[in-house]
């Protein structure tokens, strides 16, 4: 799946995403998680397209097809929320809804508090959290060694797009073993490795010094809100789920028996008729 778009960012970043325009007026906005790509999305996207909504989806930078900067400032949380702005205001969209995971669950929730000239109709959250979901100074809980060396690689080698030209198309969409090994064709190229490191220390930071604003957006949430989480998710915990219900009340919570946290990619029939059910019930009947 090849971007047919893009667009050069306020800060000079270059953003890829693609967008299909739809029958119905409505539109679905897709955010992934960390060390993702828009492919993520593949069959959640070609299931609304068939039903004719508008479908749009980005490449966060340092992801697929997007830049991968290298000054580490360039990750904060609230770049990523421009970008997403940016891409909105360049195709006019208008009527729409975050559908969004992990990672991309914090971009919806910061920007809908930033930008309500141009907010969502409705979002959902699919395995997220208002809240950094590793340990303090750990990235992904890895070993403080291999966290270490991550963090050696990240911040004394400047990425070379040239290096990473062969992974930047990796198609998250694949079953679990091609999955498995492109991911680790990806590790040894080093760049996305860097970008990833920078985007979890900049979220560890925010989290810690402005985590307020994400639960405050939450708090004053004034639209339908569908919150999934998966009960074997052994990174954002099923109980995050349950805190942004208690942030905002009138979220529809939906726990997944047996699910992890590539629900989205090894369970999209279940994701797509839940989301289906909540935009023709919730949505679009409004």
């Amino acid at each position: 799946m090849r971007q047919k778009k893009h667009i050069i960012s306020f800060d000079g970043t270059r953003i890829s995403y693609n967008y299909t325009p739809g029958k119905i007026k409505h539109n679905l906005v897709f955010l992934h998680g960390v060390g993702g790509n828009l492919t993520v999305w593949k069959k959640e996207m070609d299931y609304f397209k068939n039903k004719g909504y508008g479908v749009l989806a980005l490449d966060f930078r340092g992801h697929g097809n997007s830049e991968i900067p290298n000054e580490a400032k360039k990750y904060k949380l609230v770049n990523f929320c421009r970008d997403l702005f940016e891409v909105i205001k360049k195709e006019n969209v208008k009527d729409f809804s975050f559908v969004s995971h992990s990672f991309g669950t914090g971009i919806a929730a910061i920007y809908t508090g930033k930008y309500k000239s141009r907010a969502p109709k409705s979002i959902v959250f699919i395995d997220g959290s208002t809240r950094y979901p590793y340990a303090h100074d750990k990235i992904m809980n890895l070993h403080p060694y291999v966290v270490k060396a991550l963090r050696y690689v990240a911040y004394h080698h400047d990425n070379n797009p040239q290096e990473f030209e062969n992974v930047k198309e990796f198609d998250f969409s694949k079953g679990k073993m091609e999955r498995l090994m492109d991911i680790l064709l990806t590790i040894f190229r080093i760049s996305p490795v860097s970008a990833i490191v920078k985007i979890l220390d900049n979220t560890e930071v925010f989290i810690q010094d402005k985590g307020s604003i994400i639960d405050n957006a939450v708090r004053n949430f004034s639209f339908p809100v569908l919150a999934i989480g998966s009960e074997k998710d052994k990174v954002t915990l099923p109980k995050e789920t349950f805190r942004i219900k208690k942030l905002y009340p009138q979220t529809k919570v939906k726990i997944l028996p047996g699910a992890t946290h590539e629900v989205i990619i090894d369970n999209p029939q279940i994701i797509n008729s839940l989301i289906d059910h909540f935009l023709t019930k919730t949505v679009l009947k409004k």
